[in-house]
């Protein structure tokens, strides 16, 4: 097998492979903080309103929402993370 331009070396496949489990660890953990917090909020929002539970629901919605931004910028910070 010729290896052309585009072949990464074994290293870099171990650092990609890195990189992918981070990224996978990193989503996994935001979800995990993302949609309890997101559902808790809305679920105050909707059936009690703001009055009665607002101080949760202004705390769990900003939570949530550091988690989905966390989701969404996790390739960029296993890039940040994982060096090769």
């Amino acid at each position: 097998m010729t290896k052309t331009s585009w072949d990464l070396p074994e290293a870099d496949d171990d650092v990609a492979a890195e990189r992918r489990n981070v990224t996978r660890l990193l989503r996994w953990i935001s979800m995990f903080v993302a949609w309890p917090s997101l559902t808790i909020a809305l679920a105050f929002l909707v059936f009690t309103g703001p009055s009665d539970h607002w101080l949760h629901i202004f705390g769990l919605l900003p939570l949530g929402i550091a988690a989905l931004v966390l989701f969404a910028m996790a390739p960029r910070l296993a890039r940040r993370l994982v060096k090769g």
